[in-house]
């Protein structure tokens, strides 16, 4: 149950749109390591939507199975039709695809040779421009079409929201060499439109500018417009130097005091030195910084930005910066009467995240006052060591039946014996198409097998980092759905797609041998296991991203779940209980990065000052129903609603408050199914 109180004030701030900086420096990619995208807007172009992408690269090499050209930009599924693929084609040409039916151009000279381009540095500049209306591109290179102008492609387009990267696809063609000024618009942008400003440096805010990628200072892969599609780098290789710049020129600067001259409009200001939030910060260093300076807490974070800046090293346009779900300010100023730092996810280093021991009352600075967690399984990656379960029940998929097996893992190493990679559910039969295997392939890959007739697929991160995974903390959640109508399966990273295949052969799987953390003969698993679940369906994108991070209670479909809260119990009641061999045990002090799916809080009041009405809103968990209360002083509740259908994992109601209403208390419920 969760309550909220509110009483009625009201203030207004308006909060004008942050801009980029204007420094050198370019993003520069070894080959073998590449940028990860946010869409937290989504206003990337998917589907068969226009768009327009470009960029100014100075290739070095072709790495290998870089595919014969490197990546400039992917986004999608490698499926289809399913992608937006943007790279070179060999030294001399390029090439645009939707995964499959693409659109290339070739014989443009060599761009490796750092003599060619424009201006005879190496740089060129490389634009796509697509047109979803009449399913025409065209090619752009150094300022002038190339190719057949507006060709035709073929239809079924219908691009993917997932997997945003600069610098490679999901399983390679890896670029090697620079990028500088890459831009995504949502629009076919015309020869005109294109050819203006290629060659120049452009404002932020300009229409249908969704992404914008200047690399401006040493580890600036923000996204330069206010759609916050910022890039992670993955891999050590991806980096900013910020001792090389492309050819585009720098905006307008008509006072030259160093701020150009659209951002001085947009903040109205003139003065390089002048202070008009009285900050401590001049105008100067809040362009720098990509502050409002109108504002003296661009991200209302609880932190002034000049504090930020100068005496916690944190990000002063992001609320929290290091990403543990508390606020920078919270973190300096305290919670729960603990405070934590700021840029790190887990101050202690327990493997419990700062807000997590926050909002659990154990302090964040102390590795020894844990939180209370729940339980783990954890295997030493020794073959002797690994649990059994039975399916007297006869629910765990065989044969060719549709399946959906999902686990946390924190993987600790690859043992030896361990076939390239850790086991975490196996049954069946080592025989052709017999066995029902799901495990890691390496550190960064995955593999899924009926023994045989293989789906690979990769994370492009090391999970046996403990600074990867969604949290950075090392756990990663991974799932495999497997339709047996279609004999198509998909894997999950993380709540991810990150790669779908129609198998050669139906399988036949065998009632056998089934196992955790290991198959029969080998692979075994080392590390940590948890959540992990058989379903008897092919889940889909939208039921697997659901509640990955939630625990479950009883779901429609669900035959077997360990939490391993509670031991080895199957805790759907459908008797496929743990057995330990050797010196497989439960670790009670872990636990994933998942939240009861019984957490129910009230997230936010607003109130209406012209219509007294108050919109609640509160977490929710879909197919269920919630009633809502209210009282004047916490004794006496009066029911509002009591069949309020849940949209998603939030759900929200108005409430019409009577004329003369000073205070009122909310409470949620959710009824019985």
């Amino acid at each position: 149950m969760s309550f909220w109180r509110i009483c009625f004030t009201a203030t207004c701030l308006v909060l004008i749109g942050l801009v980029t900086r204007l420094e050198a420096g370019v993003l520069s990619l070894n080959g073998t390591s590449h940028v990860e995208l946010a869409n937290p807007s989504g206003v990337f172009p998917i589907g068969n939507d226009s768009f327009t992408i470009e960029a100014w690269i100075n290739p070095t090499s072709i790495p290998a199975g870089g595919g014969s050209g490197g990546q400039i930009t992917f986004w999608g599924n490698q499926s289809g039709n399913q992608s937006n693929g943007f790279r070179m084609a060999g030294n001399a040409g390029v090439v645009h695809y939707f995964w499959g039916n693409d659109h290339a151009v070739s014989g443009l000279g060599d761009m490796l040779d750092d003599s060619t381009g424009p201006n005879g540095d190496g740089w060129h500049h490389v634009a796509i421009s697509y047109d979803g209306d009449s399913s025409q591109s065209t090619w752009y290179k150094d300022g002038e079409v190339i190719g057949a102008a507006n060709q035709t492609r073929n239809p079924g387009v219908n691009v993917a929201d997932a997997n945003y990267r600069i610098g490679s696809r999901l399983n390679g063609e890896f670029f090697h060499g620079y990028i500088d000024e890459l831009r995504v618009w949502s629009s076919a942008r015309s020869d005109s439109e294109l050819l203006s400003n290629f060659d120049s440096q452009i404002n932020p805010s300009s229409s249908d500018l969704v992404a914008y990628y200047q690399f401006e200072g040493a580890d600036d892969f923000s996204d330069s417009t206010e759609n916050a599609n910022d890039g992670t780098p993955r891999g050590v290789g991806a980096t900013v130097d910020t001792g090389i710049d492309s050819p585009a020129q720098p905006q307008l600067d008509a006072d030259e005091d160093g701020i150009p001259d659209f951002w001085e409009d947009e903040n109205n200001v003139d003065d390089p030195d002048g202070d008009p939030d009285n900050d401590g910060l001049s105008n100067a260093a809040e362009y720098a910084a990509k502050t409002n300076p109108n504002a003296e807490d661009s991200d209302e974070d609880g932190l002034g930005d000049a504090a930020e800046i100068n005496d916690h090293n944190t990000d002063p346009t992001s609320a929290d910066t290091d990403g543990d779900g508390l606020e920078d300010g919270e973190e300096v100023n305290g919670t729960n009467g603990f405070t934590s730092d700021p840029n790190l996810i887990d101050t202690d280093n327990d493997f419990v995240n700062d807000f997590a021991e926050a909002e659990g009352g154990s302090d964040p600075n102390d590795p020894s006052d844990p939180v209370k967690k729940g339980g783990v399984l954890e295997l030493d990656g020794q073959v002797a060591n690994f649990v059994t379960f039975n399916n007297d029940s006869g629910l765990i998929p065989i044969g060719a039946s549709s399946f959906t097996i999902e686990a946390w893992i924190n993987p600790t190493s690859i043992p030896d014996g361990g076939g390239s990679g850790g086991q975490i559910t196996f049954w069946g039969n080592q025989s052709g198409q017999k066995a029902n295997g799901f495990r890691m392939a390496g550190n960064q890959g995955l593999r899924h097998y009926f023994w045989g007739n293989d789906h690979d697929a990769n994370t492009s991160e090391d999970m046996l980092s403990d600074t990867t995974g969604l949290n950075g903390d090392g756990w990663h959640h991974l799932a495999l759905s497997y339709d047996g109508d279609t004999n198509s399966s998909t894997w999950f990273h993380n709540g991810i797609p990150v790669g779908t295949k129609v198998r050669s052969t139906d399988p036949n799987v065998d009632d056998a041998n089934y196992l955790i953390g290991k198959r029969t003969t080998g692979e075994p698993f080392h590390g940590f296991i948890d959540e992990l679940r058989i379903w008897n369906v092919s889940r889909t994108d939208e039921e697997i991203v659901e509640n990955f991070e939630l625990e479950l209670s009883g779901e429609e479909n669900l035959v077997s779940y360990w939490n391993f809260n509670t031991g080895l119990t199957d805790i759907t009641g459908n008797g496929h209980d743990g057995i330990a061999v050797g010196s497989a045990s439960i670790n009670s002090m872990l636990n994933a990065p998942v939240s009861s799916s019984g957490s129910l809080e009230i997230t936010e009041v607003a109130y209406d000052l012209s219509g007294d009405e108050v919109t609640i809103a509160w977490t929710s968990r879909s197919g269920r129903t919630y009633a809502l209360d209210y009282s004047e002083d916490l004794m006496d509740w009066i029911e509002i609603d009591d069949g309020i259908a849940a949209d998603g994992d939030s759900t929200e109601f108005t409430d019409v408050l009577p004329p003369g209403t000073m205070m009122r208390f909310w409470r949620v419920r959710e009824m019985d199914p």
